[in-house]
């Protein structure tokens, strides 16, 4: 595991490295009119941005962006193969230039849970409630591995964006 003065100092490398590597460059997933999200990893000392269907390792450190195309908040959770269900940012407010990239602050270490997680930022004008969301969650997830790696939407009132990864020992 990580030490304290470690996880901060690779927590400061992975925002400073973020902040360079946004403008343009990021791969990022959006529905016209809804909002994206990009997810960024932190391995071995390297940052580098992932793709729909990433393969990750658990232990790996995950970081997320997202553009708010005009929603005032975001939400950010996921369902993972086990039906566990996360909330990685409770709603947080967005800055009011609609078009801003925003990187979310903290960043996730993922467990050791092999298989599909799909990745859900949640946008909207208000703060959503994670009980708006974790239903519906767990529901995709009670639907199976192949739901969790083939379903990019929620039955939700909100505008969101997902992304899926597998974790696997290798990737």
């Amino acid at each position: 595991g990580l030490r304290h003065g470690e996880a901060v100092a690779q927590e400061s490398s992975l925002a400073a490295v973020l902040l360079v590597a946004l403008p343009g460059r990021a791969p990022v997933l959006q529905t016209k009119g809804v909002g994206a999200l990009s997810v960024f990893v932190l391995r071995d000392d390297r940052v580098f941005a992932i793709e729909d269907g990433a393969r990750l390792r658990p232990g790996d450190r995950i970081r997320f962006a997202v553009q708010g195309a005009g929603a005032a908040f975001v939400l950010v959770a996921s369902i993972d193969g086990r039906r566990q269900v996360s909330i990685y940012q409770p709603s947080t407010a967005l800055g009011p230039d609609a078009g801003a990239v925003t990187v979310l602050p903290d960043s996730i270490r993922l467990d050791d849970a092999l298989g599909p997680e799909r990745i859900f930022a949640v946008f909207s004008d208000r703060p959503v409630k994670e009980a708006e969301v974790s239903p519906a969650l767990a529901s995709l997830g009670a639907a199976g591995p192949e739901a969790v790696r083939r379903e990019r939407r929620l039955p939700l009132p909100f505008a969101h964006a997902s992304l899926l990864i597998e974790k696997t020992e290798r990737p």
